[in-house]
């Protein structure tokens, strides 16, 4: 795998989101979808998240089986904080002989996602980067000979077209 599939498979498992994912590894915005996409459906890149998806499932301890085995009298109270909502409809399916009553138990868990972003912010797990260019002072970094040529012909040195560029073009040459 190359670098930046590596970089987008820990992206990606960050929030399962694979434009996001694909931008984090340093693919343009405005490819992102469909670059993201076609990660996925790499082979090698497959195949690590499924990896560290199964590695993650058994660090924690998780499987299909035990999310459907809920004992809510064993939950503990932060497990209990995550509930927000439970439904419980009870009724009677079929007729004569064949009826039976059932029950059906819905769970509306609370959301974390805006709590864990939070808290990664926080935490300083990801940071947004912006890149401040104060126009009024690159005249304090350019040489005698390039102050001279921009008073003479407006030309303005090649480094300038780069940093401008850069920050137009979130962190890629704008040419």
């Amino acid at each position: 795998m190359t670098a930046r599939q590596r970089l987008f498979v820990q992206e990606y498992l960050v929030d399962l989101n694979a434009t996001r994912a694909a931008i984090s590894a340093g693919c343009s915005k405005n490819s992102a979808f469909v670059t993201g996409s076609k990660l996925l459906r790499n082979a090698k890149v497959a195949s690590e998240i499924t990896k560290a998806t199964a590695k993650r499932a058994e660090k924690l301890d998780l499987s299909a089986d035990k999310v459907l085995r809920v004992d809510l009298s064993k939950l503990t109270r932060g497990q209990a904080a995550a509930i927000q909502e439970i439904t419980v409809d009870a009724y009677t399916e079929g007729r004569g002989e064949q009826a039976r009553e059932v029950k059906r138990t819905r769970f509306k868990l609370a959301d974390k996602r805006g709590a864990l972003e939070l808290l990664g912010k926080h935490l300083k797990l990801w940071v947004e980067r912006t890149e401040n260019l104060d126009l009024n002072r690159l005249s304090e970094r350019m040489t005698r000979e390039e102050l001279e040529a921009y008073a003479r012909d407006g030309a303005v040195p090649e480094w300038f077209n780069n940093a401008v560029g850069s920050i137009a073009g979130g962190g890629h040459d704008a040419r």
